[in-house]
């Protein structure tokens, strides 16, 4: 008999409020017999049928839920599910011919990631179950798009969690060493074999283009973890010139080459440590028109939140000193576990630190093809805020900021230490 799992008394309202995760202590018993990764049914304690998804008892979120009917889970149910989201992405990014496809949770495929990059798939598989499941979703990719490559891009440590060896292989057709993005004016080399992640931050599609409009001719900007170049190459694409800082070698060969692609001849791409650049900017008295800090997650878990919070906070306090009056800086944080709240307030520390009063000319967010859950709230983890220095004062605060300060003892945080390779949307 398949096996079926009782939730713990009280433990099934959130599926009935359209959540899908399942954790460990929210298991009650379980019937039948079990088959790591495989298809189980979902009961509350008294019985009533919640749906059906995958299990897996070595992992920290042991049950996923896939349907909340009473259907197989087969390649027609993959075909219907692929099918319906393709279409609806397609229809979302109609300036761009690569999306994200199949967003985990927050699509209803919870353990899978698919991006469509031009005549590429890249696929991750996070999940047990949904390596379990792979002879009934993975055919169609190639079917549905019409695609000319397939790459499986997974290689992220959360994957030995599920007891699962991380993978990075061409599973069929081309795939070419660079990959060609277009989206609005600009086009992106990206390297879906080796870089970050799928190879390309589609989710910050949007936030590029926001950069774009409140550029102009004459303007210096400091695109701060650049990666591949996205901000400085749309900065440049408005007329402004600057500087593209990363740590990593390999990412600003390919952001050289994308400035290249786009014609952008006022950015130069440094490989420096940000934070120390930062320093070096601050003591030379340094001015800059607008400063983008998108540090990559160093917060893993919700525990280590406080680490990332500091370096937001430093990196912030440090780029408004390099702006006047009229100034802007663009400030990211991904990760799920720095909340929006938390966010703001050591934006808020870091103005008043640096004697800079501070407005907000947008916030920022994923956008619509990385889609999060109103009843998971876990599943929005892209914020960001543009800010604009107003006013400018040489006063210093009396209060020491809790949490803030090296009197506290708070570690420094150079950016060598932020890796974004393992960071889980």
């Amino acid at each position: 008999m398949p096996l079926t799992v009782f939730l713990r008394p009280g433990r099934e309202k959130k599926l009935l409020n359209f959540h899908c995760l399942v954790y460990r202590e929210e298991i009650g018993r379980m019937e039948g017999r079990e088959s790591a990764g495989g298809v189980v049914d979902v009961r509350s304690a008294d019985g009533l049928y919640l749906g059906r998804g995958t299990y897996s008892r070595f992992a920290h979120i042991p049950l996923r839920l896939l349907t909340r009917v009473d259907e197989p889970i087969d390649r027609a149910f993959f075909e219907r599910r692929l099918g319906a989201l393709l279409a609806r992405k397609r229809s979302l990014v109609p300036d761009s011919n690569s999306f994200r496809w199949v967003h985990g949770e927050a699509d209803g495929l919870p353990g899978l990631v698919i991006d469509v990059f031009g005549e590429v798939v890249v696929v991750q598989v996070r999940t047990l179950g949904m390596e379990r499941l792979r002879e009934q979703w993975e055919p169609l990719l190639l079917e549905l798009t019409g695609a000319r490559g397939l790459q499986e891009r997974s290689d992220m440590k959360r994957r030995q969690e599920e007891r699962l060896e991380r993978v990075n292989r061409t599973v069929c057709g081309v795939v070419p060493k660079r990959v060609e993005i277009t989206e609005g004016p600009a086009t992106y080399l990206a390297d879906v074999r080796h870089g970050l992640k799928t190879g390309f931050f589609l989710d910050q599609r949007e936030n590029r283009a926001l950069i774009r409009r409140h550029c102009q001719p004459g303007m210096r900007v400091l695109d701060l973890f650049t990666y591949t170049g996205g901000f400085a190459i749309n900065a440049g694409l408005a007329g402004a010139t600057g500087l593209a800082v990363d740590l990593k070698p390999d990412a600003l060969e390919l952001c050289r080459e994308n400035l290249a692609a786009n014609k952008v001849e006022g950015f130069e791409a440094v490989e420096r440590n940000c934070f120390n650049l930062l320093d070096d900017a601050v003591a030379r008295g340094e001015r800059w028109d607008l400063i983008v800090v998108d540090p990559p997650a160093i917060s893993h878990s919700a525990e280590q939140w406080e680490r990332l919070r500091w370096a937001i906070w430093r990196l912030a306090n440090r780029s408004l000193q390099l702006l006047g009056v009229g100034g802007k800086m663009f400030v990211f944080t991904c990760s799920q576990h720095l909340n929006r709240e938390r966010l703001l307030e050591a934006l808020r520390f870091a103005g008043a630190d640096a004697g800079r009063h501070l407005q907000i000319r947008a916030e920022a967010t994923q956008p619509p093809d990385h889609p999060w859950s109103l009843q998971m709230p876990e599943s929005l983890y892209l914020k960001g805020f543009l800010t604009e220095v107003t006013e400018v004062t040489t006063a210093r605060p009396i209060a020491l900021r809790p949490g803030f300060t090296q009197a506290q003892g708070t570690p420094d945080v150079p950016d060598d230490v932020l890796d974004p390779a393992d960071q889980d949307e």
